[in-house]
């Protein structure tokens, strides 16, 4: 059976990148990666995470922004237990009054 370890001290490294474009006034396109690494010595584990993401926002006035995003990561672990996969998709409405 596969157990998960609690760990109480990590160690951390990471990068990011990201780029906006201006499609339009109104329109802009973000992309974005992220990398990182996350070692917890008191259990002998070491995790190697990555996200990349999209999204392009739409703001028609001051008061109204649409957006529409894809991301997806994983992370990959010395423990096979903790490793994951994932893809998010994400529409959302902002309206200020």
């Amino acid at each position: 059976s596969d157990t998960v370890t609690t760990s109480t001290a990590s160690i951390s490294d990471s990068s990011d990148l990201s780029a906006t474009w201006a499609l339009t006034p109104k329109m802009a396109l973000t992309a974005s990666m992220w990398e990182g690494s996350q070692k917890y010595p008191d259990i002998s584990r070491t995790d190697r995470l990555q996200t990349g993401s999209v999204r392009l926002n739409y703001q028609p006035d001051r008061s109204i922004q649409f957006s529409l995003a894809y991301e997806a990561g994983q992370r990959d672990s010395s423990h096979d237990v903790a490793d994951f996969r994932y893809q998010s998709v994400t529409a959302s409405l902002r309206a200020a009054f």
